[in-house]
């Protein structure tokens, strides 16, 4: 499931793992939910998100391009049966599309969530589901001018209507 690599470096800060990993002579830095990772360490990604250029506060570093992932999971670690329906579902509020990104504000009948995800037709009031996900405080975006308290960065989202 998802993208195998070797942890070849493993920071953390400010809530995530930021891992650099090794697939197959192709080297990442992908960040996600905090996780003990080790260098040598087998990991699969089962999803990732290019954000591009991103600077982490907590870390004081910029990393020139950074992914970010639902999940680290380890080699041979049993991840169950693929859900058929997704983990969280809600009703578009707000759609800001820009670039090859599209920013929702979604009404999850609980709470009102930004999610990010890459570019998707979706209109106002569609339902939309999405699995997993790498929630970021105080998240700013340059190409929106604005700073997001929390949002939710997704590999993908789908429309279910």
């Amino acid at each position: 499931m998802g993208t195998t690599g070797v942890v070849m470096e493993a920071l953390h800060g400010g809530g995530y793992t930021y891992a650099r990993v090794d697939f197959d002579g192709g080297e990442r830095w992908i960040a996600g939910p905090p996780i003990p990772l080790a260098v040598g360490d087998t990991v699969s990604v089962p999803d990732m998100m290019n954000m591009g250029g991103f600077r982490s506060e907590s870390l004081g570093r910029h990393f020139d391009e950074l992914f970010f992932t639902g999940g680290f999971h380890r080699a041979g670690q049993d991840l169950g049966p693929v859900e058929a329906s997704f983990q969280h579902e809600g009703s578009v509020e707000e759609i800001i599309a820009v670039g090859s990104y599209v920013y929702l504000l979604v009404d999850t009948g609980v709470e009102n969530l930004w999610i990010a995800a890459p570019a998707t037709e979706i209109e106002e009031g569609a339902r939309v589901g999405w699995n997993g996900g790498s929630l970021m405080r105080n998240f700013s975006s340059p190409s929106l001018g604005r700073t997001f308290s929390e949002i939710l960065f997704v590999a993908a989202v789908s429309v279910l209507d």
